[in-house]
């Protein structure tokens, strides 16, 4: 269930500038924050066009959120006015010409929406019973994946491919929550199958031909992110462990990064043979020359940043953040603005 938004002050006040031990010690820092929103997905097609998607609150109603940065400044871009309403939750793209947006109306159908540099494309309303929209794949222009859940069962998946004409279904073992690929014949995806007894963790494959689910070395009820650097370098987090798994093109290797942290998220390349991931929303694990860290994010005072998603910059050590700034309330942390953090030049 989404959390509602309060208006906090003017959007004046949230962008203020910002300072923080926090700041000095990581290198990450608050580049941007706008009252009454919320951001759960990023994706860098460069240095200077990023992405970044979610919903905001406009007179009491939700409207889509999209966000742009050209190097300069995040401007906001408006989506057709027959899906303003709905509530999006995932962004992929292969260049500035092919960016896809997924989300839902929050109750019984979602949306699929492409940029192409220019304008908005729409793809076919489908039905969900996921409050989630559909993880994306876009690989290239002809080559776009929306996987996510099928025939309201939370085991059950539903792969929609697109050759850039037309969509076909495609049979996957399970409900797919993220995805990430390495080429058209690479991909890998992380959610959750139909088992003996209950629903079970699962990490799924595409060789080209099928999607296969690939057993994995430990019993998570919940796998938080994947990210495919390679066909011998795929990484993929614990949702509720606090583990995080490495294949290297022949088993996988397990790992407990730092103790107390429960729950591995959304996770990167640092772009220098190393990873970035977000542990509990709070917090960012660091990996590099083999050991894990902690890192602390920026915070603003009376605030907490909380980081939903992460995307690296193609080729750099710069990585983008999106997320909320959350305050107390009645016991609850409530999303008061969004929030976007970045590492890097």
């Amino acid at each position: 269930m989404r959390r509602s938004l309060a208006v906090v002050g003017t959007a004046t006040a949230l962008t203020a500038a910002f300072t923080s031990s926090a700041v000095a010690a990581t290198g990450w820092r608050i580049a941007g924050s706008h009252a009454d929103a919320a951001l759960r997905a990023v994706v860098a097609v460069s240095a200077k066009n990023v992405w970044a998607v979610g919903s905001r609150t406009v007179s009491g109603k939700n409207r889509a959120l999209v966000r742009h940065w050209n190097g300069k400044a995040w401007k906001t871009v408006a989506v057709p006015s027959a899906v303003e309403g709905i509530y999006l939750d995932h962004v992929a793209a292969s260049s500035g010409t092919n960016v896809w947006v997924t989300g839902t109306d929050g109750r019984d159908k979602a949306y699929a929406l492409r940029w192409d540099g220019k304008k908005w494309h729409t793809a076919p309303t489908r039905t969900t019973f996921e409050p989630a929209g559909d993880a994306i794949a876009a690989v290239g222009t002809k080559d776009v994946w929306l996987l996510g859940m099928g025939a309201g069962d939370l085991g059950a998946g539903k792969a929609r491919h697109f050759d850039g004409q037309r969509w076909k279904t495609v049979a996957v073992p399970g409900y797919v929550s993220d995805v990430s690929a390495v080429s058209s014949r690479d991909i890998w995806a992380i959610g959750l199958v139909r088992g003996k007894t209950q629903y079970e963790s699962a990490v799924m494959h595409w060789n080209g031909r099928t999607w296969r689910r690939v057993p994995i070395p430990v019993d998570d009820p919940m796998l938080g992110g994947v990210r495919a650097l390679g066909a011998k370098d795929v990484w993929v987090s614990g949702a509720m462990s606090g583990v995080i798994l490495h294949w290297n093109g022949r088993k996988w290797a397990s790992a407990s990064p730092v103790s107390g942290v429960g729950r591995i998220g959304s996770l990167v390349s640092d772009g220098s043979k190393g990873l970035w991931a977000v542990a509990d929303g709070t917090r960012l694990l660091r990996y590099r020359a083999g050991h894990w860290s902690l890192a602390a994010l920026p915070q603003r005072t009376g605030y907490k940043t909380q980081i939903n998603a992460l995307a690296q910059v193609k080729g750099a050590t710069s990585i983008w953040g999106v997320g909320t700034l959350t305050a107390p309330v009645g016991g609850d942390d409530i999303d008061k603005a969004d929030v976007i953090v970045k590492y890097g030049r």
